[in-house]
C-alpha cells in the first residue's frame, strides 16, 4: 500500500494524510461518545433513575444512537460506493421493524 504514496504529488499527499486525520478525529470522538451513552445506559439500568415507563424507550434509543454512529463513522458507510449496501441494510430493518411490530400486535391485542 505504501508504493502508491510514492506515486502521489506532494499536494495528494497532504490533502490524504489531512483527510486521513480528520477521519481518525471522527472516530476517536464517535468511539468515546458511544461509550458515554453505554455508560449512560449502565447507570440507567443500575440506578433505576428513569421511572418504568420511559426505561425500555430510552435505551431503545441510546442503542439506535449507537448503531448509527457505528455503521457511520466506524464502518464508513457516510463514503461513496456503500449505497446499494444502505438500501438493503434499510430495507431489512424495515421488514424487522414489520416483523417485529406483528408479533407485538398478535400477542398483546
Amino acid at each position: 500500500m505504501n508504493e502508491h504514496y510514492h506515486e502521489l504529488s506532494d499536494e495528494e499527499l497532504a490533502y490524504r494524510k489531512k483527510r486521513n486525520k480528520e477521519e481518525m478525529k471522527y472516530q476517536i470522538i464517535s468511539f468515546m461518545l458511544m461509550i458515554a451513552l453505554t455508560g449512560v445506559a449502565f447507570a440507567i439500568v443500575a440506578g433505576k433513575t428513569i421511572e418504568a415507563l420511559y426505561f425500555m424507550p430510552f435505551l431503545i434509543l441510546l442503542a439506535v444512537v449507537q448503531v448509527v454512529l457505528q455503521l457511520f463513522y466506524l464502518m464508513h458507510m457516510k463514503e461513496e460506493g456503500y449505497g446499494a449496501i444502505q438500501v438493503f441494510m434499510l430495507a431489512g430493518t424495515f421488514v424487522a421493524l414489520i416483523v417485529a411490530a406483528t408479533f407485538i400486535i398478535e400477542v398483546w391485542i
